[in-house]
């Protein structure tokens, strides 16, 4: 973009401000990231090319429901599945693309240091996005589908609560005090639409692999099946999907096949019927 002099005048009447948890702009100036930028992939051709092979193989047309469920945890749950809770598995699946000494962090969308690790009250740590509180096994509580890196501020905000809604409620900031694109209540964590669309299949992972309930992470099936379908899977999703796969050897089903989820939850209601329908996804 051509630097340019522009009147203080029309500066003052013309200058827009937009704010996100990365991203803001002061006329011609941008400085940051905007949220939709920060997925990761999206264009240096850098997004890994999925080794699916024969994985999904002993799936079906015909599987729907439980059965679908079933099979998949079959399938991911296997006996070469290798969890960890090192900073470098972290460091390595949630690298920035556009920038290999950071990481994206998964509600602030912020890209920060690999190294910034949290220090008192600040830099990043790991954000059970199914929150280890609510999960019995040792397993997944270091499982990476489940965990990302998160600013500290912000994961400390989520806590426990269920996913959902949040018409109202407080803006959520991170570390440094700036605002993000988050917002909860006293019931309710609600992330910005990148990160709706992430938590909604790692929490579609978590009832295949552990036989969790999606109920446990989010308020409804509608909000659930929405979130998916409403945010699809981006290069970054599927980059990430991979690079897991690599470490822990087994996949997140509903990365590869986001159909899957509205064989199995699409007819929990008329809502999420007909926004499967709408998706041109098919239902039992």
């Amino acid at each position: 973009m051509k630097s340019r002099k522009l009147p203080l005048l029309s500066l003052l009447v013309f200058s827009t401000v937009a704010l996100s948890g990365c991203y803001f702009k002061i006329g011609p100036w941008e400085f940051g990231h905007k949220e939709e930028e920060q997925q990761g992939g999206g264009g240096n051709g850098n997004t890994p090319t999925p080794q699916i092979g024969t994985y999904y193989d002993s799936i079906t047309e015909n599987m729907f429901g439980d059965t679908l469920l079933n099979a998949l945890h079959s399938i991911i749950d296997n006996d070469g599945v290798v969890v960890s809770y090192d900073w470098s598995r972290f460091e390595y699946a949630d690298e920035d693309p556009n920038n290999s000494k950071n990481v994206i962090l998964i509600y602030a969308r912020t890209s920060v240091a690999k190294t910034a690790h949290v220090s008192g009250s600040k830099g990043w740590n790991r954000e059970h996005t199914f929150p280890d509180s609510k999960m019995s096994s040792s397993q997944a509580d270091k499982d990476n589908h489940i965990i990302y890196a998160s600013d500290n501020k912000v994961n400390g905000a989520r806590g426990n609560i269920k996913m959902g809604v949040v018409t109202g409620g407080s803006v959520v900031q991170d570390y440094n005090g700036n605002a993000t694109t988050c917002r909860k209540d006293s019931q309710h964590f609600d992330p910005n639409n990148l990160s709706r669309g992430i938590v909604a299949r790692t929490t579609m992972y978590a009832a295949a692999m552990y036989g969790y309930s999606v109920l446990d992470n989010f308020e409804s099936y509608e909000t659930l099946i929405n979130w998916h379908l409403e945010n699809a899977v981006t290069d970054f999703d599927i980059a990430r999907n991979e690079k897991v796969y690599t470490k822990q050897k087994n996949r997140n089903p509903f990365v590869d096949h986001p159909e899957y989820a509205c064989k199995i939850w699409g007819t929990k209601s008329a809502e999420t019927r007909s926004a499967c329908q709408r998706a041109n996804y098919a239902v039992e």
